[in-house]
C-alpha cells in the first residue's frame, strides 16, 4: 500500500488520467444499469424446491399473471362489453402474453336439444336487462367464474392475463407495464373503476420506489457526512476530500454493476450509502493524521509521508476487515444476497483504491498548511470521543459487566426474530397498489396463488372417480379456511360437465369411471393443460389468496 501511495504522488498526471478515464467509462455505462425486481432473485439456484417449481411451470404453464379488473353498475352493457373485448384483443397481440381467461373465453356449458354447447359466456352480448341478469346467474354457478372472473354482485369482471415465462424475463418490466397499460387505457373513461394489477405492475412500482428512495437516501447520507465533517474537522479539505472519494466510488461501483450486468435490487440499492458512510472512515484517518503532521511543523510532503508511514497498515486492515466481512455474505445461496456481497465488496475495494490514490495526492499538492484548527463554524466543538474514552477507561469493570449482560440478553432475544418477506409491504397502506390488491380480494379473489400438485404415479389416475374425489376433499378443506379465496382443479371441470349433461343443477362428480372418460370428450385439451397433465397422471389444484407475507402463508 505504501508503494502504491508513493507511486501516485510521483505520477500525478497518470493518476489524473486514470481517474478521468474510469469516470467517463462509468458515466457512459450508467444508462445500461437496470433496476431488477424478481421473485427468482430470492430463490436458490439448483435447489430441489426451485427444480420442482420449474418442472411445475413446464407441466402446467406459467404462474405469472396480470389481472385486468373492470367495475360498473352496467357491466354487461353491449357497448361496454365491446370495449373490453377490444382491449383483450390488444392484450393478446402482445408477444409476451400466452393467453387470457375471461367470460369471453370460458365455455358456458349448457344442453340445447341433443347437443352440449361450449361457446363462451359472452360469445353473444345480452340484449336486455333480463338477459344480462340470466347470464350473470348462469356465470356465477360456474366454478370457473365465481370469485375468479365475476364478482358475486355481478358488477366487477376480471380478465386473467397469463404471461409467457420465457419472454417476460427478457423484456423490461417498464415496457410490459407500459404496453399493458396502453392496451387497457381506453376503458378508463367508460367504467366506474378500471385497474390492471399483477407481476409486471408490482415489479415496476417497486422499481420506481427503489429509484425514489435512492434519490432521497443517498443525498441525505451525503448531507449527514458533510455536516458531521463540518463540525468535527472544520477544514475545507476535511470536508471536500471524503465527499469527493465517496462520489467517485459510487460512480465507479454503479459503472461496474452496469458493465457486469448486475442490476440494482432491494439489497444492492443500499451499497451507495454504505460507500458514503463506511468508505469515508479511511479518508478521515488519513486526513486527521495529515493535520497532526502539519500542526507538528511538517510541510506538505513530509506530513504526507508521515501520514503514510503511520496509517498505511490501519487503513489496509480497515478495508480488509470490511471488504471480507461483506464478501462473506456471498456464501449465502440466495442469488440476491450473493449479488449484494459482490457489489458491496467490490464497492469497498474501489473506495480503497480511490482513497489511497487520491487522498495523498490531493494533500501533497493542495493540502492545507496552516497550523490553526481551521475555520469557525459557529457550532460548539465536539469532544464526545475523548469524554467517552476517558469514561470507559475509568469504569472498565462495570462496563464489562454491562456489556456481558447486554450480549446475553441479545442472544436470548435473537431466537424470536421472524423471517418474513412481503413485496406489498414495500408500499404504504394508502398506496394505489395496496388499494387495488385489497379491492381485488374483496370483489373477486386475492392476487396471490399457489399450486398443489397431486401425483398419481400412474397414467389415467385422474380419469378415475375415486381419485377425483380426493382432489375435492383437498379443495373442500381449503374452502373451509377463510384465508383462501378460490380453488380450481380438473374435478371442477368434470363436475360441471356432469351437471350440465344430467341437467341436475348440482355440481357433482359421476359415479363411474366410464362416465368420466365420456365427459372428457366435451372438453378441449388446451382448456385442461393448466390443471392436469396429458396422461392424466398428475393434477394441479390452483389456489388464490391474499396472503402476501411469507410468514402468514
Amino acid at each position: 500500500m505504501q508503494y502504491l501511495i508513493r507511486w501516485s504522488i510521483r505520477h500525478p498526471v497518470a493518476v489524473l488520467l486514470f481517474f478521468l478515464s474510469v469516470s467517463f467509462f462509468s458515466i457512459f455505462a450508467l444508462p445500461s444499469l437496470e433496476i431488477h425486481v424478481s421473485p427468482q432473485a430470492l430463490t436458490i439456484k439448483g435447489s430441489e424446491a426451485n427444480k420442482f417449481h420449474q418442472q411445475t411451470t413446464q407441466l402446467f404453464g406459467t404462474d405469472n399473471i396480470a389481472i385486468l379488473v373492470v367495475s360498473d353498475a352496467e357491466l354487461l352493457d353491449a357497448n361496454k362489453l365491446t370495449l373490453v373485448r377490444d382491449a383483450i384483443t390488444r392484450i393478446e397481440r402482445l408477444p409476451y402474453v400466452n393467453h387470457t381467461q375471461s367470460l369471453f373465453s370460458v365455455p358456458h356449458l349448457r344442453v340445447e336439444g341433443d347437443f352440449v354447447q361450449t361457446a363462451p359466456f359472452l360469445a353473444e352480448f345480452p340484449e336486455s336487462q333480463d338477459e344480462a341478469q340470466e347470464l350473470t346467474e348462469a356465470a356465477l354457478r360456474s366454478p370457473f367464474v365465481r370469485k375468479n372472473l365475476l364478482s358475486d354482485d355481478g358488477q366487477s369482471m376480471a380478465v386473467n392475463i397469463y404471461l409467457d415465462e420465457g419472454l417476460i424475463n427478457t423484456v423490461a418490466n417498464t415496457k410490459i407495464h407500459q404496453e399493458l397499460d396502453a392496451a387497457v387505457q381506453p376503458l378508463q373513461a367508460h367504467f366506474a373503476d378500471t385497474f390492471l394489477i399483477g407481476t409486471p405492475q408490482i415489479r415496476e412500482k417497486i422499481a420506481e420506489r427503489i429509484l425514489s428512495d435512492a434519490k432521497t437516501i443517498v443525498p441525505t447520507a451525503g448531507a449527514i457526512l458533510f455536516f458531521t465533517l463540518l463540525m468535527v474537522l472544520r477544514r475545507a479539505s476535511g470536508i471536500l476530500i471524503p465527499l469527493s472519494t465517496a462520489s467517485i466510488s459510487v460512480l465507479w461501483t454503479l459503472g461496474l454493476m452496469a458493465a457486469l450486468g448486475i442490476p440494482i435490487n432491494v439489497m444492492t440499492t443500499i451499497v451507495p450509502v454504505l460507500l458514503i458512510i463506511i468508505g469515508s472512515t479511511e479518508d478521515i484517518h488519513l486526513i486527521s493524521e495529515y493535520y497532526h503532521g502539519v500542526e507538528s511543523g511538517y510541510d506538505r510532503k513530509r506530513a504526507v509521508l508521515r501520514m503514510i508511514r503511520l496509517m498505511a497498515l490501519a487503513v489496509m486492515l480497515t478495508f480488509l476487515t470490511s471488504g471480507l466481512g461483506f464478501l462473506a455474505t456471498g456464501l449465502n445461496p440466495i442469488q440476491m444476497v450473493r449479488e449484494f456481497a459482490i457489489v458491496s465488496a467490490s464497492g469497498l475495494a474501489i473506495n480503497f483504491l480511490v482513497t489511497v490514490l487520491l487522498v495523498p495526492l490531493i494533500l501533497r499538492y493542495l493540502g492545507e498548511t496552516e497550523t490553526t484548527r481551521g475555520f469557525s463554524t459557529g457550532l460548539p466543538k465536539i469532544g464526545l470521543g475523548e469524554k467517552m474514552a476517558t469514561f470507559a477507561l475509568n469504569n472498565r469493570a462495570p462496563l464489562a459487566i454491562i456489556t456481558g449482560i447486554v450480549m446475553l440478553t441479545a442472544m436470548l432475544l435473537s431466537g424470536g426474530i421472524n423471517v418474513n418477506n412481503s413485496y406489498l409491504q414495500y408500499f404504504d397502506e394508502q398506496s394505489e397498489i395496496r388499494r387495488e390488491a385489497n379491492l381485488l380480494h374483496e370483489k373477486l379473489s386475492g392476487l396471490e396463488t399457489f399450486n398443489i400438485i397431486v401425483d398419481g404415479h400412474i397414467d389415467g389416475t385422474f380419469e378415475r372417480v375415486n381419485y377425483l374425489n380426493e382432489l375435492v376433499k383437498i379443495q373442500n378443506y381449503l374452502r373451509d379456511r377463510p384465508a383462501f379465496d378460490f380453488t380450481l382443479s380438473i374435478a371442477d371441470y368434470i363436475a360441471t360437465i356432469n351437471s350440465t349433461v344430467n341437467d341436475s343443477g348440482d355440481l357433482e362428480l359421476p359415479e363411474e369411471d366410464e362416465v368420466v372418460e365420456s365427459l372428457l370428450l366435451f372438453v378441449k385439451k388446451e382448456q385442461l393443460n393448466h390443471y392436469v397433465t396429458a396422461d392424466f397422471g398428475r393434477a394441479n389444484i390452483v389456489v388464490r389468496h391474499n396472503l402476501s407475507a411469507s410468514a402468514d402463508l
